[in-house]
């Protein structure tokens, strides 16, 4: 039995535009991959979520184009299958036609009647059946004469016939190499073999990137094939399910938590002494000269362990809250700050991964409620919120009535709201 492969071979040896098609596809893929390189961005490895689900969408589109790039290949195989049957059996064909319409028996019967004719009529019996005689064999010579021509006229139109039917498979063949035509299927599949290169691409680089910020948040190495694998496609799709079923399990471990940090109350243990996150006068003296104000959150996340952000955001204490006349409490919540806030750095696979500046400009005095200063984005999302902040207040207030400058005495404090997911300590 011929096998695929032998009979891709030998259909490339007689139809010319099949050539290339007889080549294993992992060879073409490889070589779609070095004529089509990508540039390698620098994806977060922290944005688990978004990020295998792109990948799992560029898979999808890459065992899409995979199929449909083999159905081209199976269309491509059947129409110079059909074209080399064609031409093989062409001669065979018009032979066979010539041959059925019997010419050389009509003229050797023809001839064969023009002889017993002469005969007969040469003939002296005397009995009277030699004029008859010669009468049926002349009648013989005449039908055969009527095959004769009959015969040669089929076989002109059998030639013909064959001669069209040629005419219309060469052209039909021309289309296989016509530049943008539906049937150039070397054209079809470079296309299809170009988009999956630069999909299988970009879902490498996004799953290595995953899998990094997998090792990083959870401790879990997972391994991907290299690209020039036979069986990478696959080899990939399974390591990236196999990942996905294994963050589903994980993420059953981590408990979800919202929690308000105020910066400047002496209410964590800091070497053995109840102190705050940031002396009050540290924070007059930024919030005077607008400067950055670094700080750390870790003594607030006593008993919880592998903590990843959510979501953060941003209120203002104000000691007055609280006396104020009843009539002035609108006065004082019309008051809106703005503050941009960086979270800490994360290193990831031995590189350090930067967080954009989260900017805030709906920043509003704690009332005991949801911060309005919110963000749950590209900033802090799935960050540790463990090492050194930074935050930088704008020296300009808004007020329901006039604009006027931020007095460093009006903030008392910085209250940091977070939404985050961590692993409750069992000695907690």
């Amino acid at each position: 039995m011929v096998t695929w492969t032998e009979f891709k071979a030998r259909l490339a040896q007689s139809v010319e535009w099949f050539k290339g098609f007889d080549r294993p596809f992992s060879e073409l893929l490889n070589e779609a991959i070095a004529k089509n390189q990508i540039e390698r961005m620098e994806y977060d490895p922290l944005l688990i979520e978004a990020t295998l689900k792109d990948v799992s969408s560029l898979l999808d589109r890459a065992l899409t184009y995979r199929r449909d790039a083999q159905d081209l290949e199976i269309s491509a195989a059947r129409a110079a299958a059909d074209y080399a049957k064609f031409t093989e059996l062409l001669p065979t064909h018009r032979e066979a036609e010539i041959l059925a319409h019997g010419l050389d028996r009509l003229k050797a019967e023809k001839a064969a009647a023009i002889k017993a004719a002469t005969a007969f009529k040469e003939a002296t019996s005397g009995s009277g059946l030699e004029k008859g005689f010669t009468e049926v064999e002349s009648g013989k010579v005449s039908a055969a004469e009527k095959q004769i021509s009959i015969a040669e006229r089929q076989i002109v139109l059998s030639k013909t016939k064959w001669d069209i039917a040629s005419r219309f498979e060469e052209e039909a063949q021309a289309r296989h190499t016509a530049s943008g035509s539906s049937h150039n299927y070397k054209d079809r599949m470079d296309r299809l073999l170009r988009f999956l290169a630069e999909d299988l691409q970009e879902a490498f680089f996004k799953a290595a990137a995953l899998f990094d910020g997998v090792d990083s948040v959870y401790g879990r190495r997972f391994v991907l094939p290299e690209l020039s694998s036979d069986t990478a496609i696959d080899d990939m799709v399974s390591v990236v399910r196999a990942g996905a079923r294994w963050l589903e399990q994980e993420s059953l471990k981590f408990s979800s938590f919202d929690a308000v940090i105020p910066l400047c109350q002496p209410i964590y243990m800091i070497g053995g002494e109840r102190k705050p996150l940031v002396e009050f006068k540290t924070l007059r003296d930024a919030i005077a000269n607008g400067s950055w104000l670094e700080f750390e959150l870790t003594p607030a996340f006593t008993g919880l362990t592998s903590i990843r952000l959510r979501g953060v955001g941003i209120s203002f204490g104000n000691e007055l809250w609280g006396q104020l006349d009843p009539g002035r409490l609108p006065e004082m919540s019309a008051y809106r700050l703005t503050a941009d806030l960086v979270a800490p750095r994360q290193t990831i696979a031995d590189r350090e991964v930067r967080r954009p500046t989260i900017h805030f400009g709906n920043v509003s005095v704690y009332s005991g409620s949801s911060s309005l200063a919110w963000n749950s984005g590209n900033g802090c999302y799935n960050a540790s919120p463990v090492g050194k902040w930074r935050i930088r207040l704008s020296s300009n207030a808004v007020h329901s009535l006039r604009d006027e400058k931020l007095s460093a005495d009006y903030v008392e404090d910085l209250k940091v709201h977070i939404s985050a997911v961590g692993i409750v300590s069992a000695n907690t």
